[in-house]
C-alpha cells in the first residue's frame, strides 16, 4: 500500500490471509467528541463546637488558662495557630475569666468563652455547744483574696431539712455563735469562703462536713407575779359655795346651806 497513515490515526489492525494472497487493513472509527469534566466546589466545614477543658479553677496566685478543643461539622479537630488563635483575660484573681477565640485560615469569625476562678476555701476547727440549742463554730482564717465566709447548717446530709445559712462579712473573723436551732437535734455543718467582685459573690468549695448535737431547748416562760391592788377612796375637803362663802365640810355636806358647792378646793 502506498498511502501513508496520518499520525493522528490510532494504529490500524491488519488482518492477513492465511495464504498470504490478499491483505485487508481495517481502521476503527476515531472518537472526535470527549465528555467535558465538571468540577464541583467543596464548602469549608463550619465550626460545630468549642469546649474548654474546665470551667472552674481555685485561686492559687497563678494564671489559669484552660485548654480549648474545637471541632467542625465534619468532625475534624481544629489546630491552634493554623485554624485559630487564643487570647485570655482576667486569668489570675477570683472572678470571671475569658478566652477569645479568633478563627483564621479556612475558618472565620470569633467566639468568646468564660470560666470562673473562685477563692481558696477554709475548714472548721471546732464546734462547741451551749445551753438552749446554741452552738459556736470556729474555723481557720482565710484572708487571701476573700471577702468573708458562709456557714450552712441542716439536720440531714443533703442540707435540705431545717437548713440555716449564716453569712460572716469579715474575712478576719474566725468564730460565730449561732442561735435559734432545733433542740436535741443532730446538725450537719459546713463552711466556705466568698469573694465579692463587681457586686457578685464567687464562692469556694464547701469544707468537710462536721456534726454536732444541740442541747435541749428550754422554754422561756416567765413567771407572772400577782400584784395586790388596794382601792383608795378619796374624800374631798373644803369648797367655795355658790354664795361666795367657804366651807370646810367634807363630801356632800359642804355648802349645804349656801346654795351648794361652786368649786372644790382640794
Amino acid at each position: 500500500m502506498k498511502n501513508t497513515l496520518a499520525k493522528l490515526l490510532i494504529p490500524v489492525v491488519t488482518i492477513l490471509s492465511i495464504f498470504g494472497v490478499n491483505s485487508t487493513i481495517i481502521a476503527p472509527a476515531i472518537a472526535t467528541n470527549y465528555a467535558a469534566i465538571s468540577t464541583t466546589s467543596i464548602d469549608t466545614p463550619a465550626v460545630k463546637s468549642v469546649k474548654l477543658k474546665t470551667t472552674k479553677y481555685t485561686y492559687n496566685g497563678k494564671s489559669r488558662k484552660p485548654a480549648v478543643t474545637i471541632k467542625d461539622t465534619d468532625g475534624n479537630t481544629l489546630a491552634k495557630g493554623t485554624d485559630y488563635t487564643l487570647s485570655y483575660s482576667n486569668t489570675k484573681n477570683p472572678g470571671t475569666a475569658s478566652v477569645k477565640i479568633k478563627f483564621i485560615g479556612n475558618y472565620s469569625g470569633t467566639v468568646t468563652e468564660t470560666y470562673k476562678i473562685v477563692p481558696k476555701g477554709t475548714k472548721i476547727s471546732s464546734i462547741k455547744k451551749a445551753k438552749n440549742a446554741v452552738i459556736t463554730v470556729k474555723w481557720k482564717k482565710q484572708t487571701k483574696k476573700t471577702t468573708g465566709y458562709q456557714i450552712q447548717l441542716a439536720t440531714n446530709k443533703k442540707f435540705t431539712k431545717n437548713k440555716k445559712t449564716v453569712t460572716v462579712k469579715s474575712n478576719k473573723t474566725t468564730s460565730k455563735k449561732i442561735k435559734d436551732l432545733k433542740g436535741s437535734k443532730k446538725y450537719y455543718v459546713r463552711i466556705r469562703t466568698y469573694k465579692t467582685v463587681d457586686g457578685k459573690k464567687y464562692y469556694s468549695s464547701w469544707s468537710k462536713v462536721k456534726t454536732v448535737k444541740t442541747t435541749k431547748k428550754t422554754s422561756s416562760s416567765s413567771s407572772s407575779k400577782k400584784v395586790k391592788t388596794t382601792s383608795v377612796t378619796t374624800t374631798r375637803t373644803g369648797a367655795i359655795c355658790e354664795d361666795g362663802t367657804t366651807s370646810t365640810a367634807t363630801g356632800s355636806g359642804a355648802c349645804s346651806h349656801h346654795g351648794g358647792v361652786k368649786t372644790w378646793l382640794y
